[in-house]
């Protein structure tokens, strides 16, 4: 890889954490990470970030700012991991310190990173998507859950023509920098991959919340399943309306054809119930995000996942009614007046 890249990571929960941790070994002084949170920047500082991956160990020590206005320096690629409801503020403020040739990189859940890009501008904010799993046990201190690839859009820069990110006029390819220390694949149609992952988020990852359970506890019931993938054929009706041709999701925690387990002519009923279970013992450690911020009395991004089928299902006519009970459920789980627990299922209809 030619020159030096200056690279910064915005966010340092579960997934800014492993990303910080590992970019550190390859990066050193030109990685900074930019997180608001006291709590796990003064661990960092005093005991060193730390990331438990397999059997290996990796501890950095970053350079760590709390607010963006700190950076004395341009930026060649921002990777911005903070929650959907932060994200164009993080964008806005992060934007103003970026190279010429460098971009911003979105790893949102969710389809408000398309927003975003068309706001911003393609020629500045890259789509990608992240399918391998993270936790962050105590401030500072992450694991990672489930291994898997970064899903980055391609066709974006054109040092990616040349299969080397450069500086300078010519722009930085994220895709390149990343794969120095993470698997990554590129596609053509991220909207497909972010529409494929929000029937895994929207479904799985609410339903953590509802129940409490892991991934792997949650998969073991029956009507979780049904639920699970009902809640996933709504989203793909409406993913088909608008346009978008879903992608399969290639390797990692969530490797799976998405399109034949959800539309009615693809895979048969027990095939799809055993790829769910599939999917949960390939994550069956890992916690739903949404029941995280539950737990320590934030919102959470149920708006942003099932919340917004629901609002493009009211735009094509297309009946949501679980996607809509999982945001009715989660905003009671929000406001403490239902605690998560396995027997809300019945709440479904």
């Amino acid at each position: 890889m030619e020159g030096e890249f200056r690279t910064a990571v915005v966010g340092c929960g579960s997934l800014g954490g492993v990303i910080a941790g590992k970019l550190f070994g390859r990066l050193r002084d030109n990685l900074i990470v930019i997180s608001r949170n006291g709590e796990i920047n003064n661990s960092i500082k005093e005991k060193g970030l730390i990331v438990y991956t397999g059997k290996s160990v990796i501890k950095a020590n970053p350079e760590i700012l709390e607010n963006v206005s700190e950076i004395d320096t341009q930026i060649d690629i921002a990777v911005i991991t903070t929650k959907i409801n932060t994200l164009e503020d993080a964008v806005k403020d992060i934007m103003p310190h970026i190279s010429e040739g460098g971009s911003i990189v979105l790893l949102q859940n969710g389809l408000e990173g398309i927003k975003i890009q068309e706001s911003f501008g393609r020629e500045k904010i890259v789509l990608a998507s992240v399918l391998w799993g993270s936790s962050m046990t105590k401030p500072g201190v992450y694991t990672v859950t489930a291994e898997g690839p970064f899903v980055v859009e391609s066709g974006k820069h054109s040092a990616e023509k040349e299969g080397l990110p450069r500086k300078g006029a010519a722009a930085v390819n994220p895709a390149e920098v990343l794969r120095t220390v993470f698997p990554v694949k590129t596609t053509e149609n991220i909207k497909g991959v972010l529409w494929s992952k929000l029937t895994i988020n929207a479904s799985l990852t609410s339903l953590g919340a509802v129940t409490g359970l892991s991934f792997g506890e949650l998969v073991k019931s029956k009507r979780a399943r049904a639920i699970s993938l009902n809640i996933g054929r709504e989203i793909y009706k409406v993913a088909i309306s608008e346009g978008v041709k879903l992608s399969p999701l290639p390797g990692g925690v969530f490797g799976v054809n998405i399109p034949k387990l959800l539309s009615a002519g693809g895979f048969p009923d027990f095939l799809k119930h055993e790829i769910i279970k599939l999917i949960g013992k390939k994550h069956a450690k890992t916690q739903s995000s949404m029941l995280a911020s539950i737990e320590r009395g934030r919102k959470t991004e149920v708006n942003y996942l099932n919340g917004m089928v629901v609002e493009l299902g009211k735009k094509y006519g297309i009946a949501t009614p679980l996607n809509k009970r999982i945001v009715e459920i989660v905003k009671m789980l929000e406001e403490k007046r239902l605690k998560p627990d396995p027997r809300n299922l019945s709440l479904f209809f």
